[in-house]
């Protein structure tokens, strides 16, 4: 996910066009919300505001651990707020299962975010970050 442009997850996630199983499974829609935006890049996450404002993404740290770190380096992207960035560890370890954030890996996160597999996170504790307005 490194290099990828917009949307860059959503291939990995959806292999044909057809309605989703998540969007049907019986959860509150702002759970749904939550889990379309990660999914299509929908958020405000610097990967994603930080292109509309023309920032090279090399530049697009993760504004929480430069912030606790000094000099990271840590694009913030999907991946990393999910499963990597050290700020919301504690919400990871009670929000996902310990296998994705254990030893995590692009493969993990992309199963994790699949369609069929809206069990493994609790979303409504990623809700109120990602409620966050965003601002172009």
């Amino acid at each position: 996910m490194e290099n990828e442009t917009k949307c860059g997850i959503y291939k990995f996630l959806v292999d044909n066009f057809c309605l989703q199983y998540y969007l049907v499974k019986p959860i509150p829609k702002l759970y749904k919300k939550c889990i379309s935006k990660i999914r299509l890049s929908s958020h405000n996450l610097l990967i994603e505001t930080g292109r509309h404002k023309n920032i090279p993404r090399d530049q697009r740290i993760c504004p929480m651990c430069k912030l606790q770190f000094g000099q990271n380096t840590d694009i913030e992207d999907e991946y990393h707020f999910i499963l990597m960035c050290p700020i919301y560890r504690d919400l990871r370890k009670k929000s996902i299962k310990k296998i994705y954030w254990s030893n995590p890996s692009v493969y993990k996160f992309v199963q994790l975010f699949s369609a069929n597999n809206v069990r493994d996170i609790h979303v409504c504790t990623w809700a109120n970050i990602l409620r966050k307005p965003v601002n172009f």
